[in-house]
């Protein structure tokens, strides 16, 4: 285990739902391994089913399936964890949340994936959180949030850091085929509008000599595809499969797709292509594959094109129909666009580098 240089008591206050396939939940639960293995003292708050200690973490759930009075019962929650755990500091990706607790008294940083809508409450507590003397830190998922956030909200002295989404390295994975006579393409994640799979419904139908395996969706996104490409017989809508599965079923493709439009949708709502820091093109670079991706700004703050990744403008499928082919028939390339993204991960953007980050210089009791 690696040791923190100083311990402290950390209380991660989420509104995430943990019996849910949402990437929110599976982001906090791996910080919070995460700021265990500095050897900090971590409680997980969010909305659930109890469940056991996990890795040496407390886990508090409030069991709520409604959305009536949500916040105000997570809100109730935090006081009464703050009572009982007393934290040194509280990590929330909540804005209101990390108001209460700083307003306790609590040290206080706060994790950003998106701006508020302008001129709401939320927006307008963010505004008196950002000149909080308990706020110690904000973190942005992206340079361009952290840059839309100063552009909202100026403030000379407040303290940004940038730490972009992670993933576990794992194991080192199997290294692929050279050869193989049916190059497989793989799609992990959901299929709301602008992630992708108008993109690959368009490559399937120009590939025939490729094959597709897309990965998630919900049991209505899955029936509209299949209606929509019925016939294709180089196109497997797979499903959702358990999180711990999805490793091993990205090690057995050749090539993986995250095709992001123009513009990107968050849980069918708001474009995010500007802000977004997306947890499956970490998790494509753990697995070794060469990843073909969009170029997008918030992108490039990442990867970049024909070192680490493929990047294809958005909604153009030829120019991504034209890298595939390629790709498909360069498998020595496709093996060192793997390897300099895992060489990456490894080195940048693993879950426990990104902990260090987000507490490096810090300042609490504890």
């Amino acid at each position: 285990m690696r040791q923190a240089v100083y311990k402290v008591r950390i209380l991660f206050a989420t509104n995430a739902k943990f019996a849910s396939r949402q990437a929110n939940a599976i982001q906090v639960t791996k910080m919070s391994r995460a700021f265990a293995g500095m050897g900090h003292s971590v409680c997980l708050t969010g909305l659930g089913p109890s469940v056991a200690p996990v890795d040496g973490i407390q886990v508090r759930l409030l069991h709520w399936p409604w959305a009536r009075f949500r916040i105000d019962l997570l809100k109730w929650g935090l006081r009464r964890q703050m009572a009982g755990f007393k934290p040194d500091l509280v990590f929330t990706r909540n804005i209101l949340l990390a108001h209460v607790a700083a307003e306790a008294g609590k040290a206080v940083i706060l994790e950003l994936h998106g701006l508020p809508v302008a001129s709401s409450y939320t927006a307008r507590t963010l505004g008196h959180l950002l000149t909080h003397p308990q706020l110690k830190r904000v973190i942005t998922i992206s340079q361009g949030l952290a840059d839309d956030l100063r552009d909202a909200y100026p403030s000379g002295s407040l303290d940004v850091v940038v730490a972009h989404d992670a993933a576990d390295a794992g194991p080192s994975p199997t290294p692929a085929p050279v050869e193989r006579s049916l190059v497989r393409v793989g799609y992990f994640g959901n299929l709301y509008k602008g992630k992708g799979m108008e993109m690959i419904s368009a490559l399937s139908e120009r590939l025939p000599n490729l094959q597709f395996d897309v990965y998630g969706g919900t049991e209505e996104d899955i029936s509209y595809w299949t209606q929509k490409t019925d016939g294709r017989v180089n196109l497997t809508l797979h499903g959702h499969i358990p999180h711990d599965q999805v490793a091993a079923r990205m090690e057995q493709a050749d090539i993986l797709l995250a095709p992001y439009a123009g513009q990107v949708s968050h849980s069918g709502q708001g474009d995010i292509s500007r802000w977004m820091s997306p947890l499956k093109l970490f998790e494509y670079m753990a697995a070794g594959r060469a990843i073909v991706t969009t170029d997008l700004p918030v992108l490039r703050e990442v990867v970049r094109d024909q070192e680490t990744a493929c990047l294809c403008p958005p909604d153009d499928p030829a120019a991504w129909a034209t890298t595939l082919q390629r790709l498909a028939s360069d498998p020595v390339k496709r093996r060192e666009l793997g390897q300099a993204a895992r060489e990456l991960l490894e080195h940048e953007y693993t879950w426990d580098k990104r902990a260090e980050k987000v507490l490096a210089g810090v300042q609490v009791s504890g």
